[in-house]
C-alpha cells in the first residue's frame, strides 16, 4: 500500500486570514493561554499551523490554542508576522473535521519518568510555562516538602497568616489534628516557632 501524501502546500498567511473550524473541541483557560503567550515570547512561532481551504477560505485544522494567543498579543501591541501555514488536502467540511480529529488525537501517552529523564540536563526555569497533560510539573521543592506550607507570614503586632496546602488524605489528617487541638492557631505557631 502507497502511503497517501495530502499535504497540498506551505504559505505564510496574515491571522485575520485563518478561520476557527474547531469550535469547542478544546479548550483553553486563562492561566494556561498565558503559558502560551509566555512560551511564544521565549522561543517564538516555531511549528506552523495545519488549513484546509475551502474556496477562498482558510480553514484551520491545528493551531487554535496558538491564535487566540497570538490575537491576545496583537491586542496588547506585538507585532505579528504573516505566520507559516501548511495545507492539507479535503475534498469537504466532514473530511477535514475527520483529519482534525487525528491530528488532535495522542496515541503516544506522555512517561512522567521519560519526561524528568529528558529535562535532565536542561535550566528548569521555563518549565512554568510547559503543560504536558498527565505530565507532573512541579520542581519548586523537594518531595519531603510537597503539600506544606506554602506561605507563612508572623507579625507580634497583631497579623498572624499561614496558608497551608494539602490535598486528598493529607488535607483529612491535617484537619482532623487541628480539629483535636485547645490551643488557638496564633499559639500553635508561636510554640513551633519557639516565641
Amino acid at each position: 500500500m502507497k502511503v497517501k501524501d495530502d499535504v497540498d502546500t506551505i504559505e505564510r498567511l496574515p491571522i485575520d486570514t485563518l478561520i476557527e473550524f474547531q469550535g469547542n473541541l478544546k479548550t483553553l483557560n486563562d492561566t494556561n493561554l498565558e503559558k502560551l503567550i509566555n512560551s511564544i515570547k521565549t522561543v517564538g512561532f516555531s511549528a506552523p499551523f495545519f488549513a484546509f481551504k475551502s474556496g477562498k477560505k482558510n480553514y484551520l485544522l491545528d493551531g487554535h490554542q496558538r491564535i487566540k494567543a497570538l490575537q491576545k498579543m496583537r491586542d496588547q501591541g506585538d507585532i505579528i508576522p504573516d505566520l507559516p501555514v501548511v495545507f492539507i488536502k479535503a475534498r469537504d467540511k466532514s473530511e477535514a473535521k475527520k483529519k482534525l480529529l487525528f491530528i488532535t488525537s495522542q496515541y503516544g501517552k506522555p512517561d512522567q519518568g521519560g519526561f524528568e529523564d529528558f529535562i535532565a540536563d536542561l535550566d528548569t526555569d521555563f518549565l512554568v510555562d510547559i503543560e504536558i497533560p498527565d505530565i507532573k510539573i512541579d520542581f519548586d521543592e523537594p518531595d519531603e516538602y510537597k503539600n506544606k506550607n506554602s506561605e507563612l507570614s508572623f507579625d507580634d503586632n497583631e497579623l498572624y497568616k499561614v496558608t497551608l496546602k494539602y490535598d486528598g488524605e493529607i488535607y483529612e489528617a491535617v484537619k482532623f489534628a487541628m480539629e483535636k487541638r485547645t490551643e488557638s492557631p496564633e499559639q500553635i505557631f508561636r510554640e513551633a516557632l519557639g516565641v
